[in-house]
């Protein structure tokens, strides 16, 4: 481990047995085969917990302080592009992703071919039947939930016209993310979390 022969390159004597002493003590503690794992002390004895993917906030200080726990209400997210997109079930801590794909809508060229008009109608089309698709999967995982939705562009937009009243009156937010993988899913739970605190 290269934090113990960092540490020891500590000058105050005090300072640098205190730091081996606490990450001796973190060897000792760790499990045989660890895939990931937070650690902590709340000041009388080691806490080790299996990381779970939730990323938490703890405070140093003379006192152990765990923030408040805040529960959310389960909602699905959704995002989407042109290109591909992605469904999961959040619960403002965790997400269990339920779906990604990516489309068959063609991109956008100036290269030559068929003429310019006719690739935009047929790529149009294309983008249509994605969106509809896309929809389709959706709206089982949307009975009862609110919806989060995003996506980087216009595509978004896009996706709620094909919504009918019912489930657009499930939406509760839409935002500009920079994925529509499994990194926007989180991009739009975080960016739900920082407006509700």
């Amino acid at each position: 481990m290269s934090e113990i022969s960092e540490s020891r390159n500590i000058k105050d004597k005090t300072n640098r047995k205190a730091v081996l002493s606490a990450l001796t003590m973190v060897l000792h503690a760790l499990p045989n085969n660890p895939d990931a794992c937070a650690i902590y002390s709340d000041g009388e004895e080691l806490i080790v917990e299996p990381y779970d993917g939730v990323r938490r906030l703890y405070y140093c200080g003379r006192e152990y302080e765990k923030p408040p726990t805040i529960v959310y209400e389960p909602n699905l997210l959704i995002v989407i592009d042109a290109d591909e997109a992605a469904v999961g079930l959040s619960d403002g801590e965790r997400i269990r992703v339920l779906w990604t794909h990516c489309s068959w809508v063609p991109k956008k060229h100036g290269r030559g071919g068929q003429s310019q008009a006719r690739f935009g109608r047929a790529r149009e089309e294309a983008l249509t039947q994605w969106l509809r698709k896309v929809l389709e999967i959706v709206k089982p995982y949307a009975v009862g939930k609110q919806l989060i939705i995003g996506g980087p562009g216009m595509t978004k937009d896009e996706f709620i016209k094909e919504f009918s009243d019912e489930l657009r009156a499930q939406i509760i937010r839409v935002d500009s993310v920079g994925y529509t993988d499994e990194n926007g899913l989180y991009e739009l739970m975080g960016k739900s979390r920082h407006e509700k605190v």
